[in-house]
């Protein structure tokens, strides 16, 4: 028998669509631990509010990069 932990991810992971066609772009991890969804999106920008281990939260700004 497994053990839960051992089965079960604690990562977020985010799919991202072309917001004009609908065209399903990609699935993208949260850039950091405490980020759990966006706010705002706007062409390669993303505003979240990501709340740190001692539970304060902060608004950040991230920008998309595609490799």
């Amino acid at each position: 028998v497994e053990d839960e932990q051992d089965c079960w991810a604690n990562t977020h992971l985010f799919d991202v669509f072309e917001l004009a066609t609908g065209e399903f772009l990609g699935t993208v991890p949260a850039p950091e631990q405490g980020f759990t969804r966006p706010l705002f999106v706007e062409d390669d920008t993303v505003l979240a509010a990501v709340t740190d281990e001692m539970g304060t939260v902060r608004l950040k700004k991230y920008r998309l990069v595609v490799d």
